[in-house]
């Protein structure tokens, strides 16, 4: 009968400490909350000071000099309306979409009367910048998926030399059928995206001038990967030797390159991963 009763003492000795640390606790934060209310109450009462003090010292001080006549409002330069006829001649996206003909008329205007002009400023807008940044994000998922289907392909040819004779050597010969075939679409479509980026480099290096877009070392090193990776894409098959390793490798200098640019310079992925961008 002994054991039950120091347990309700112990008990009761440990929840009336509890008690007492939660009174503390509170007592501090009250403390806090009122430290905290005087200090606003101070901060608020010195603007209030300065404001009662500022029209007595007001008064010493002479009285502004009235401002001078308004000029009279001159018509705007004919200049200034030829540059917005040329800004609403301009295509846009949202010319495209209400009206397709009169899009096609003014780029067509647009390239007859300022070719150089008209590029540059296609190729800097919002929406070219998006395209190119999601051709990029998809060619580093080819190159990704080709080297994973290439590993896969070689897997399955050895295992088909393994069990060669047995019933079931010729699945695996199947499979890796089917791995060069998906090797080669996602060789097709990584070609076709480095194509379209080649003529973006060409279209900039027109309206830039190559002495102006060879001195940027990011367009230059961009233009160089991209033609170099071309070049091996259309002659990857028949590659031997010390220069299909080159290839193999230079795989991943293109991985690399499209995550910098995804990561860095991309305007759908940058600004959400890259601090200050």
């Amino acid at each position: 009968a002994e054991e039950p009763l120091g347990l309700e003492c112990w008990v009761s000795g440990r929840t009336s400490r509890k008690l007492a640390a939660m009174k503390r606790n509170y007592r501090l934060a009250l403390g806090l909350l009122a430290l905290s209310a005087l200090i606003l109450l101070v901060q608020a009462e010195g603007p209030a000071a300065d404001t009662e003090s500022a029209p007595k010292e007001a008064d010493d001080v002479p009285p502004p000099p009235p401002p001078p006549p308004a000029a009279p409002k001159s018509a705007k330069p004919k200049s200034e309306k030829k540059m917005k006829k040329a800004k609403s001649a301009t295509p846009t996206l949202a010319l495209l979409k209400s009206n397709p003909a009169k899009f096609a008329s003014a780029t067509i205007k647009a390239l007859s009367s300022n070719p150089k002009g008209f590029i540059n400023e296609v190729l800097h807008t919002k929406e070219a910048h998006m395209i190119k940044s999601g051709l990029v994000m998809g060619d580093v998922f080819l190159v990704m998926a080709g080297i994973q289907l290439q590993l896969s392909l070689v897997h399955e040819e050895l295992l088909a030399a393994k069990v060669s004779g047995l019933s079931y050597a010729g699945k695996h010969s199947a499979m890796a059928h089917s791995h060069h075939h998906r090797e080669q679409l996602c060789a097709t479509g990584s070609t076709i995206i480095l194509a379209v980026l080649l003529l973006e480099n060409f279209g900039a290096m027109y309206a830039q001038g190559p002495k102006k877009f060879f001195g940027k070392k990011p367009q230059a090193t961009d233009f160089s990967i991209v033609s170099t990776s071309l070049i091996l894409e259309l002659v990857f098959d028949r590659l031997t030797g010390f220069t299909r390793v080159f290839a193999e490798l230079w795989r991943f200098v293109r991985i690399v390159h499209g995550a910098y640019e995804t990561f860095f310079h991309s305007p759908l992925v940058a600004p959400h991963v890259t601090p200050g961008h």
